[in-house]
C-alpha cells in the first residue's frame, strides 16, 4: 500500500512539473527568433530592429469587440511569416464603414506564407498615419481584398486575393503600389481595383492574373499602368508606353512590343561539299517565333522602342587545353572513349538596327531550335565490323552534356537540337559490331525434336507387339 501511495505521488508530482508546460504550448500563439509569446498584441511590444516573428497557430481577432483595433507598427526590417496559418479580421465600428481591427505599418517590411479572413470588406490594412515604406506582401492569400493608405512602394507578390463588396486592392491616398503576381477577382461591382484620385498616388500592374467584373477595371479617373498581366477583358487604355495587349486563347496579355525586322541566318546549302564543319540554323520559321517568345519572357536586353536585328552566328574556333582536356575527358567517362572533331560555337546577338550595336545577346532559348551540322568529308568511313556513332557536346556554365543528334544524312550531315548556345564539340565514336556466335542451336532443336519422334516410335512399336494387334486381325468373307 505504501509503495503504491508513492507511485501516486510521484505522478500527481510530475504532472504537476509538465502540466504548466502544456497550458503554455496551448496558448503559444507567436515566437520572436527563440522566444515564444501568447498574444500578437503581446509579441509585438517585443519586436526589435531585423527580429523574424512566425505565426504558431490560427489567430481569431474577430472575437473582440468592436472598438478593439490592434496597429502593429513594427520596427525597422521585420520578416513576419504566417507559418501557413490564417488571422480572422474583426470589425472595427469606431470608422464610419468599418474597418478590420488590425493594420500593419512600418518601415522595411514582409508579412509572408499565410492567409487573412473575416468579416470586413478589406481584410488586410497596409498603413495609417504615420508613413509606411517598402511593404512587401508575398505568398498571402487574402479573402476580402487589401486596404493601403499612406503607403510608399508596396509590392503585391504572388498574392491571391477575392474581394469582396468593393475592390481586391484599394489604393489610398499617398500610395504607391506594384503588383508583381498573383490572382485578383472580387464580388463587387465597382471595379476590380481602386485608385484614389490623389495626384500623389499611383499602381502599377507588372504582371498576375485578374478577373474583371462587369467589363470594369477601374471606376476612378486615375489610372494604373499596365506592363504586364493576364485579363479577361482588354486593358488597352492602361498600357506603359512600349506594351501591347494581345488576345490570345480568350485571355488578353500584356507584353512588350518587340519589333525584330531581320533575323541574319546563313542556311546551310545541302548540295555543297564542305571541306570545314559549317553549322547553321534550320526552319528559319521556327526560330523567328522562339526568339520572340524569349524576348517577350525575359528582361536580360532592353528591347522597348528599339528597331532590332538578331543575328544568329556560328564559328569554329580553337578551345584553350583547360576546355579541351575537360570534353575529352567528359566524353571518355560518357561513352567510354570518342574522337572530337572540330569545337565551335553557336551565339545569338540582339542588334539595335539603328545604331548596328549590339545590346545584348540570348544564350537560353525558350524552346529548342534544329541546327544541322556539316561533317567533314575528308573523315575516313570506319573499319570493317566497326560501326560510327556521332555526338554533340555542349558545355555550357561549365556544364557539359551529350546530345543524341535527330539524324545523320549520308555522313555527310548532322542535325541537332538545343536551347543553350555556348561552346560545343563535333565527336563519333567507333563501335565494334559484336556478331551474334553461330551456337548451332537450331541443330539443337532438331536433335531434340528428332530423339522425341525417335522414342514415340519405339514406344508404339513395342506396344504394338505386345498386343499382337496385327496378328489377331481377321478379314471378313
Amino acid at each position: 500500500m505504501k509503495k503504491k501511495t508513492c507511485n501516486f505521488i510521484f505522478v500527481f508530482l510530475l504532472l504537476l512539473m509538465i502540466f504548466p508546460k502544456i497550458v503554455n504550448a496551448e496558448e503559444s500563439v507567436v515566437s520572436i527568433d527563440d522566444k515564444i509569446y501568447n498574444s500578437l498584441e503581446e509579441a509585438s511590444t517585443q519586436l526589435t530592429e531585423g527580429s523574424y516573428m512566425k505565426l504558431l497557430k490560427n489567430i481569431d481577432l474577430s472575437v473582440y469587440d468592436d472598438n478593439y483595433i490592434c496597429i502593429l507598427n513594427f520596427p525597422n526590417n521585420v520578416v513576419f511569416d504566417l507559418n501557413g496559418f490564417d488571422i480572422k479580421i474583426g470589425w472595427n465600428s469606431q470608422y464610419a464603414n468599418g474597418i478590420g481591427n488590425l493594420i500593419f505599418t512600418g518601415n522595411n517590411i514582409t508579412v509572408k506564407n499565410g492567409s487573412f479572413s473575416g468579416r470586413p470588406s478589406y481584410t488586410l490594412w497596409i498603413g495609417d498615419e504615420e508613413d509606411t515604406n517598402n511593404f512587401i506582401v508575398e505568398d498571402i492569400r487574402v479573402d476580402g481584398g487589401i486596404n493601403i493608405y499612406n503607403s510608399n512602394n508596396v509590392i503585391l507578390r504572388r498574392v491571391d486575393v477575392s474581394g469582396h463588396d468593393y475592390y481586391s486592392v484599394w489604393a489610398d491616398n499617398n500610395v504607391s503600389v506594384t503588383m508583381e503576381s498573383g490572382n485578383y477577382s472580387t464580388s463587387g461591382v465597382y471595379g476590380l481595383i481602386g485608385l484614389s484620385d490623389s495626384n500623389v498616388s499611383s499602381m502599377n500592374i507588372k504582371g498576375g492574373t485578374y478577373h474583371i467584373n462587369g467589363n470594369k477595371l477601374i471606376p476612378n479617373k486615375n489610372k494604373p499602368v499596365i506592363s504586364g498581366g493576364i485579363f479577361n477583358v482588354s486593358v488597352s487604355d492602361y498600357l506603359l508606353n512600349g506594351y501591347e495587349c494581345i488576345n490570345k486563347a480568350d485571355t488578353f496579355q500584356v507584353r512588350k512590343i518587340v519589333n525584330v525586322s531581320e533575323i541574319e541566318i546563313n542556311e546551310l546549302d545541302l548540295n555543297q561539299v564542305y571541306e570545314e564543319i559549317v553549322v547553321s540554323g534550320s526552319n528559319l520559321s521556327l526560330i523567328k517565333k522562339v526568339i520572340y517568345d524569349t524576348l517577350y519572357s525575359k528582361d536580360e536586353v532592353d528591347v522597348l522602342n528599339k528597331n532590332l536585328k538578331i543575328k544568329l552566328e556560328t564559328n569554329n574556333i580553337d578551345v584553350n587545353n583547360d576546355i579541351s582536356s575537360s570534353m575529352n575527358t567528359f566524353l571518355n567517362d560518357s561513352i567510354g572513349g570518342g574522337t572530337i572533331l572540330k569545337y565551335f560555337d553557336i551565339s545569338i546577338n540582339v542588334i539595335d538596327k539603328n545604331t548596328n550595336m549590339i545590346i545584348g545577346n540570348l544564350t537560353e532559348l525558350s524552346d529548342k531550335i534544329s541546327f544541322t551540322v556539316a561533317i567533314p568529308s575528308e573523315l575516313k568511313t570506319p573499319k570493317s565490323g566497326y560501326k560510327r556513332n556521332f555526338y554533340i557536346i555542349r558545355s555550357h556554365n561549365n556544364n557539359y552534356d551529350i546530345i543524341d543528334p535527330v539524324s545523320v544524312k549520308d555522313s555527310k550531315f548532322l542535325t541537332f537540337e538545343t536551347d543553350k548556345f555556348s561552346t560545343y564539340a563535333l565527336a563519333y565514336f567507333d563501335e565494334k559490331i559484336i556478331e551474334n556466335p553461330n551456337t548451332h542451336d537450331d541443330f539443337i532443336k532438331y536433335l531434340i525434336t528428332l530423339l522425341i519422334s525417335l522414342g514415340v516410335l519405339i514406344v508404339t512399336l513395342v506396344y504394338i507387339k505386345k498386343k499382337n494387334i496385327f496378328g489377331s486381325m481377321s478379314i471378313n468373307k
